[in-house]
């Protein structure tokens, strides 16, 4: 897979830094389509699947912070890239707190330059077009996919990483079980307790979920294989498909498998009740070293109001 599924909208009324802007965009990889009328790219963006956008700040009929709020109503969480000329004029000043999706690019700039900003945001959105062409089943509980996300990301954070790894474990943990897609409806909503075969089958779902995952340099969709792979695996070795044990976990794994549990425990499902906060948290606490990997456990604990937050807030 490469980047040449992605799409691509470059608008700006300067045919020079059009063109400039067009050409570095193909070199990443990109189908793009250029306009210099942002009312004609904004009925072409309505139209059409769009994955990134480019485009000037400064334009007549319409500038570029009133195009992307515009864009951002046909399209949530696309990166949106303003270039300017101006990075100190007043309207730019808090685009970020605006906008978190979108970042400012100052001309003049290199084309190395600007593909090192670029791929980033292209490798996380690739990996988001495709994780949504599947129908998660784990999607029917609500926020659940999203809380195990954000609790991913504060023990990333809270184990020192910088926000890239925090944001492939973000997105990596929310895929955690894409291979659910494989088990059939009547096993998964199931109320009774499963039968032997029927949970052998179940658990078959943490290896489909790495094959599906496509293997390539895409550093979201290797996290994401890892993650769906090992975060059933336990420290003690009593986890599975491999029974792997300790560091032999990938830290992914270890930190998603406490944030998945953590999460399942607070949760109704159709076999269960949802456990209050509290016992849910003791029971994370009491399972260091058995279940849990005690370093990422005591961070988890040390963040408890952060996690109680998104509790709160995400509750189904």
């Amino acid at each position: 897979m490469s980047l040449n599924d992605l799409t691509a909208v470059v608008v700006d009324d300067t045919e020079e830094c059009r063109t400039l802007i067009e050409e570095v965009t193909r070199m990443a990889g990109f189908q793009v389509s250029s306009f210099s009328c942002p009312l004609e790219a904004l009925n072409y963006v309505a139209e059409h699947q769009i994955d990134m956008v480019f485009t000037d700040f400064r334009m007549p009929k319409m500038d570029g912070l009133t195009f992307m709020r515009e864009a951002r109503k046909l399209h949530r969480d696309i990166p949106i890239f303003i270039i300017t000329g101006e990075p100190n004029a007043k309207e730019l000043k808090d685009l970020s707190l605006e906008d978190p999706a979108s970042e400012l690019f100052v001309k003049p700039f290199s084309p190395l330059d600007f593909l090192e900003r670029v791929k980033p945001l292209a490798l996380r959105r690739q990996f988001i077009k495709f994780i949504g062409a599947y129908r998660l089943k784990e999607n029917v509980f609500e926020n659940h996919c999203v809380r195990v996300g954000l609790y991913s990301k504060i023990i990333a954070a809270g184990l020192n990483w910088d926000k890239n790894e925090q944001d492939l474990i973000y997105h990596a943990a929310q895929s955690h079980d894409i291979g659910m897609i494989s088990i059939p409806d009547h096993i998964f909503f199931k109320s009774e307790r499963l039968t032997r075969d029927e949970m052998e089958m179940v658990r078959k779902h943490s290896s489909i979920g790495s094959s599906i995952l496509p293997k390539n340099s895409n550093p979201y969709f290797t996290t994401a294989s890892i993650v769906s792979l090992t975060h059933h695996e336990r420290v003690n070795g009593s986890g599975y498909p491999s029974g792997l044990s300790g560091d032999a976990i990938s830290v992914y794994g270890r930190i998603t498998a406490l944030s998945d549990v953590f999460d399942v425990l607070t949760s109704t499902r159709p076999y269960k009740v949802a456990w209050d906060f509290k016992k849910s948290l003791s029971f994370v606490s009491d399972n260091r070293d058995m279940n849990f990997d005690p370093v990422i456990v005591d961070v988890f604990v040390r963040n408890v109001d952060r996690i109680e937050q998104i509790y709160t807030r995400l509750a189904d």
